[in-house]
């Protein structure tokens, strides 16, 4: 096995959060490789890497908010790339992993890579996020600036392919969607993320959390798609004395108005949440939550189930919204998560067919021009099918302003709440044996160990290939994957 004597890993930032945790924790599993390895990031905080990693702080990697001049600007990048991760590393780096470098957020990453790929560096392009599912501004940018207004071009350019370029993705959804697309099955790689904690160092709270009342704590940043109305609705259906809690803000303008939209909702109907429980980074999450009868997630869409998998290691049980595309690789490990529930289904008189038909039939139609697209007859009907289910919709389908509706009135009685599936967030079952055994499978399927193994044997395959031409790839037919109207969540507009 072929294994990186310098290996450079880049991302956009080190803020707290999934990816920068991921980084630390892959730190964490080669740390006994043998590799010299150095992180290069734009400026940031680095408080989830660990303090003796060797950090390089790249002017021009961070996120951007115009990607105009794209183009200029990644020459200056690549060369300063390569250049710090020699300072850095003694030399230039055997193997270059980079992630996210797809998402939208930057021009010059994705034509900076297109430059080392040219050269023959030896890339892994770890995919966490897709600019297709459900980032239409991320994805307008690119295909203005990165492609030109062509989308052959933005394919092209922002998944290059050749022999000496592999991918590697968190999900075997994703997976599958790219060798649909074209991507060569040997340069494919699945790599679940790793899942590691340090000890909180406090008593976790009682995991019986039907019994009394309790935190319930959604560990997530509030952006649109984690759903923070239907955390909301729960909220409002709890126990007397039990509390919610979210850990941090959104940092984008569009988020962020969402998000203070929702602050001010709690606020007027006095439910008991918490906002920005994490904020400061003074309680180490292990201990946020340690200290919760419960994690809780509502979140529509995810790259990876991180929050599907921590929340066992701190001996809690885990509350919420099921994501089945990503989850079904866990329950086939063994993993219960029988606690959980697909949907959230409400009254649709409550929301009115009409009005959800007509928010589908005129946002629809705007998310695909934002991909260049436009609708096809019975697109409307679909999205609107895929939503409902008899007389009820599901929750998670609804756009904040239905979501506001339905939350008023189910608190406007007692009895509102009977006609939802699942009428109640706990569970009428105790869970300590599933907290037990779910303990018990997550400690042995995703430590650091395993992690470590599996990401040295990508990298030997990414070593062991020789550099090579550039082959073809259908970027239409991953926005084909991405964009079937039966997949369509108002909430990812």
């Amino acid at each position: 096995m072929k294994r990186p004597r310098r290996l450079a890993i880049i991302h956009f930032h080190l803020r707290p959060g999934g990816v920068t945790r991921v980084i630390g924790h892959a730190l964490a599993a080669l740390g006994r490789s043998g590799a010299r390895v150095a992180v290069l990031a734009g400026p940031s905080e680095h408080r989830d890497i660990p303090a003796d990693a060797c950090v390089r702080e790249v002017e021009g990697l961070g996120y951007a908010e115009d990607l105009a001049g794209s183009a200029a600007a990644a020459e200056g990048l690549a060369d300063r790339l390569k250049e710090t991760a020699r300072s850095a590393l003694g030399g230039p780096p055997d193997l270059w992993h980079f992630h996210n470098h797809s998402l939208g957020k930057s021009g010059a990453v994705p034509l900076a890579i297109k430059r080392l790929a040219a050269e023959g560096q030896r890339l892994l392009l770890q995919i966490h996020d897709f600019p297709e599912d459900g980032r239409p501004a991320n994805y307008r940018s690119l295909l203005e600036h990165v492609g030109e207004s062509r989308a052959a071009l933005l394919g092209r350019r922002l998944y290059p392919q050749a022999a000496h370029i592999h991918y590697a993705t968190l999900n075997t959804r994703d997976l599958a969607f790219l060798r649909a697309a074209g991507v060569a099955a040997d340069r494919l790689h699945f790599l679940p993320n790793p899942v590691a904690m340090r000890d909180s160092g406090e008593e976790p709270a009682a995991a019986g959390a039907k019994e009394k009342p309790g935190l319930y704590l959604y560990p997530t940043r509030a952006i649109r798609r984690k759903n923070i109305g239907e955390f909301l609705l729960w909220a409002a259906l709890g126990r007397k004395n039990d509390r919610f809690a979210i850990t941090l803000a959104p940092t984008s303008p569009t988020d962020r108005t969402v998000y203070e939209r929702w602050m001010a909702f709690a606020r007027e109907l006095r439910l008991p949440v918490e906002f920005e429980i994490g904020r400061d980074g003074t309680v180490p999450f292990s201990r946020l939550l340690a200290r919760a009868s419960a994690v809780v997630t509502t979140s529509v869409a995810e790259g990876f189930g991180l929050a599907f998998l921590e929340p066992w290691l701190a001996g809690r049980p885990l509350l919420g919204r099921d994501l089945p595309e990503l989850t079904g690789e866990f329950k086939s490990d063994g993993l219960d998560l029988s606690a959980l529930y697909a949907r959230l289904l409400v009254p649709l008189d409550w929301v009115g067919p009409d009005e959800l038909r007509r928010r589908i039939a005129g946002t629809w139609p705007a998310l695909l021009a934002a991909y260049g697209r436009a609708p096809k007859r019975g697109d409307t009907e679909k999205a609107f099918s895929a939503a409902c289910e008899g007389t009820r919709v599901d929750f998670g389908r609804l756009d904040e302003a239905l979501q506001e509706k339905v939350i008023r009135r189910a608190t406007s009685g007692k009895k509102a709440a009977a006609r939802f599936s699942p009428a109640r967030l706990v569970p009428d079952r105790r869970l300590d044996d599933m907290v037990k055994k779910n303990h018990e499978l997550t400690r042995q399927l995703f430590n650091l160990q395993q992690y470590g193994q599996r990401l040295a044997e990508i990298y030997s395959h990414v070593l062991e290939s020789e550099p090579g031409p550039a082959d073809p790839m259908n970027p239409d037919k991953l926005l084909d994957l991405f964009l079937a109207p039966d997949r369509f969540f108002l909430l990812r507009t």
